[in-house]
């Protein structure tokens, strides 16, 4: 039957795009020089997910549900696929990232650069990486071979090269390519392509020709042509087609989307294959001139041209045959790449060349029978378990990042070739001034709460992973302790508690501290955990119970009661959790209950009174002006009812700067408004964001809350910052102004802060004016988060069972 080309659609904003299937053949995934990368569930889907990985994004792989990105951030970033959520940056270079691609096992990642460079990076430790070095442009492309023992690139220098990775030295290169300056400028991208498994040969387009090299003696054995194929123009379509499931993907230089379906050829009953007859004109528009050919699959061995041996060999099993003109038989052995699954009739690469060598090698007549297919299951498939993480925190592989965002106070984490530093913030300055830690042990985990900052690294090849713990309210001189973990035990969770800290590792195991350094519990893990919080005498945990299936995580949670009488409360039942959606936040409110959110935006209460149940209280995603908002919960209160919550508001890719690609505008949002009476579903009552903080001088005069010393410093520093950036916008001066800050030394910025506080005066005096203001119950979420309101009146407090019916709602 003949195949039907779809009409093509915009997928990304001009210029170079790439595309591929999943392993599945499930999804379509895009990227472009948008700097987004798009997972579509069809050609039709008018919403597909997005990704935003950089200014521009130049390639992109998956494998095993990991998706890898090179972009002009100098970057390859890691996500899981198809939630898109942040896996870490595998590798950096010192300029554009150009290609990425998987070996056949998923275990490593090649990548190149516009720095000359190719790295190969191994998934499961990005740290254990190798640098091939010796190109002088541009990388263009890069290809592991089926055996993981070579790796073939080509650059902008006219070069294409076979490495050995793990000696890091160059086995051979070819001068086959037009030299140029940039990726940008290349007259072709030259895809390299092994051989399918057997990896006999390597295939390198040049110009209107796929040539074709021996592996082992790297000679040049044939070439593969077409008479009516010339270079591809920069202005016609550029072909990136995947043979999957009978379907051809493919973008071009517009941005736009297509696709060709049905060209899977049908079988007879006795097994033959049928012929496929091709209107005539069909692909006009998708290949250079005018190729009105039909599909050679389809043609008989009476219409084929004459076979002959591409080039002796020892083994007359490893040979293949091919038409005496060079001409390509069929088209899927040029679109075969390593993302390819060979199904109905594109799978002469498969015939062709046998999986291995006591395999038929020769070319099939269209009549011979299909070799049986073996049996696939088809049922639900499994969900990869979401990754231990830390509520309040976000994805560690980001410079500049929160590692904890709760009631009580903000620490921020520095990681640039500036500063590796930890700051630490409370709310409330009476509790404990700020901290300016130097994180030196690489720390990426932290709690915080009214006695102490808790803090946690992963181990390394010299290190144990270790806990430190800043216990400020002690009473004596001693206020920080350090634990070594055991050798092969890294932190996975961990949190505070009154009295006392709690650590979760990867052995499954959970160790209890005192509040001063002493491990006074020691326990087993029924699952992998995957986050945990403590409030008071309470230990919430959360674990991965079985393997979930069909997009589902099957999570199970406990809830501990220390204190005279200790006891579980709750052992192991399941988390419910929306249609396939995962956890994303876990806590307490301020009043003790246990809840969480998942990320459909639902947040759960503990039913105390109704056997320990799950009462759905509010959904944010109801709330949210567009599908790219997002709450971000920091906090929950029950009376009255408050859930605190920045706002996460993704810029439009025009608005995007260098440094900068979401816009986090913070509110202290009361979420949570009774509305008993009317029995509706509560609304999240947004507060208009201010402008980027800081503000500027004017506006800091009219605000009563003390200036930080990063304002007062601004203050003295901003005019020469616009003297010396006059082209910058207001958020860009106060991104090159933080920039200088977190340059000075740490008694620098330590003076800074001490005199806004004597400007400010004293923190026991502001508290007292704040008490007379009458507001009650103020959290400060950052530096510019305004007060709740001073008319506020302290309520009589709820019994469990009124409380939960407060917050229930109707769902329609």
């Amino acid at each position: 039957m003949p195949c039907e080309r779809k009409p093509m659609r915009y997928g990304h904003s001009e210029g170079h795009t790439e595309v591929c299937f999943d392993d599945s053949g499930k999804f379509i995934v895009t990227c472009g020089n948008d700097g987004d990368v798009r997972i579509w569930e069809s050609l039709d889907d008018d919403d597909p997910k997005f990704i935003t990985v950089g200014e521009k994004a130049y390639s992109l792989a998956l494998r095993n549900g990991k998706l890898v990105t090179a972009s002009s951030n100098n970057t390859v970033q890691m996500h899981t696929f198809p939630d898109g959520d942040p896996d870490g940056i595998l590798t950096r270079f010192t300029t554009n990232a150009t290609h990425v691609t998987f070996n056949s096992s998923g275990s490593r990642v090649a990548a190149g650069s516009s720095d000359f460079m190719v790295k190969v990076v191994e998934v499961s430790d990005s740290s254990q990486q190798k640098t091939l070095r010796g190109h002088e442009a541009p990388v263009l492309s890069v290809a592991f071979d089926p055996k993981d023992d070579f790796l073939a690139s080509a650059s902008c220098d006219g070069s294409v090269v076979v490495w050995n990775i793990e000696e890091q030295t160059q086995v051979i290169s070819w001068p086959l390519l037009q030299k140029t300056n940039d990726v940008s400028n290349a007259k072709s991208l030259c895809r390299l392509s092994w051989q399918p498994r057997t990896a006999k040969l390597l295939a390198v387009p040049v110009e209107a020709k796929v040539h074709l090299y021996e592996r082992g003696s790297w000679e040049h054995v044939s070439s593969l042509s077409d008479d009516l194929l010339t270079q591809v123009s920069p202005g016609k379509h550029k072909l990136k087609p995947l043979s999957l499931l009978s379907q051809i993907v493919y973008t071009d230089t517009e941005g736009c989307l297509g696709l060709l379906d049905g060209l899977g050829g049908s079988t007879t009953g006795t097994g033959k294959q049928a012929s496929v007859k091709k209107p005539a004109g069909d692909y006009d528009d998708l290949f250079d001139d005018d190729d009105n050919r039909l599909m050679d699959e389809g043609l008989s061995d009476t219409n084929s041209p004459v076979k002959k041996p591409v080039a002796p060999d020892d083994d007359d099993d490893d040979d293949f045959l091919m038409p005496a003109t060079g001409r390509v038989r069929n088209r899927g052995a040029i679109l075969d790449d390593e993302n390819s699954l060979d199904t109905g009739s594109l799978r002469l690469g498969q015939d062709r060349f046998g999986d291995d060598d006591d395999a038929g090698s020769a070319v099939v007549p269209a009549s011979a029978p299909l070799v049986p297919l073996r049996p696939v299951y088809e049922g639900p498939m499994p969900t990869p378990p979401q990754r231990a993480f830390q509520s309040g925190s976000t994805p560690a592989h980001l410079t500049h990042r929160f590692l904890m965002w709760n009631s009580v106070g903000i620490i921020r984490g520095y990681n640039d070739e500036q500063d590796n530093a930890i700051d630490v913030e409370f709310h409330d300055s009476a509790v404990h001034h700020a901290m300016h830690l130097t994180n030196s042990l690489g720390h990426t985990m932290a709690d915080l709460s009214q006695e102490a900052v808790l803090l946690a690294c992963p181990s390394t090849d010299e290190l144990a992973s270790k806990l430190q713990c800043l216990h400020f309210s002690s009473w004596d001189t001693n206020k920080e302790w350090m634990v070594d973990l055991p050798q092969g035990e890294d932190v996975k969770a961990l949190c505070l508690g009154q009295g006392w800290a709690a650590v979760a590792t990867d052995t499954l195991t959970l160790r209890m501290f005192s509040i001063g350094g002493v491990q006074r519990e020691i326990f087993s893990l029924p699952g992998p955990v995957v986050c945990m919080s403590g409030h008071g005498e309470q230990l919430l945990i959360v674990y991965h119970r079985a393997t979930g299936f069909d997009g589902e995580q099957a999570l199970g949670v406990q809830l501990l009661q220390f204190g005279r009488r200790r006891r579980q409360l709750i052992n192991g039942e399941a988390l419910p959790l929306s249609h396939r959606s995962h956890l994303s936040w876990l806590g307490f409110t301020a009043e003790g209950t246990p809840c969480y959110v998942d990320s459909d935006g639902v947040v759960r209460m503990l039913n105390r009174s109704l056997a320990n149940t799950w009462t759905p209280v509010c959904n944010t995603r109801d709330t949210c002006k567009s599908k790219s908002d997002h709450y971000w919960v920091v906090g929950v209160h029950e009376n009255p009812q408050q859930l605190r919550t920045p706002v996460l508001k993704p810029l439009a890719p025009r608005a995007k700067t260098k440094t900068q690609s979401t816009l986090l505008q913070m509110t202290s949002s009361k979420a949570l408004t009774k509305k008993t009476q009317e029995n509706t579903e509560p609304a999240v009552e947004r507060k208009q964001p201010d402008a980027p903080p800081p503000a500027s001088p004017a506006d800091n005069t009219e605000s009563k809350r003390p200036k930080t010393g990063f304002q007062l410093w601004l203050e003295e520093n901003r005019k020469n910052i616009v003297a010396d950036n006059p082209e910058l916008e207001e958020t860009e001066i106060i991104k090159e102004a933080m920039g200088q800050f977190r340059t000075l030394s740490a008694e620098e910025r330590l003076s800074w802060t001490e005199r806004a506080k004597g400007q400010s005066g004293d923190a026991a005096d502001l508290k007292k004016r704040k008490r007379a203001e009458g507001a009650r119950d103020v959290e400060n979420v950052n530096e510019n988060a305004e007060a709740d309101e001073n008319s506020a009146k302290k309520k009589k407090s709820l019994d469990p069972s009124s409380k939960l019916s407060a917050f229930a709602f109707n769902k329609n």
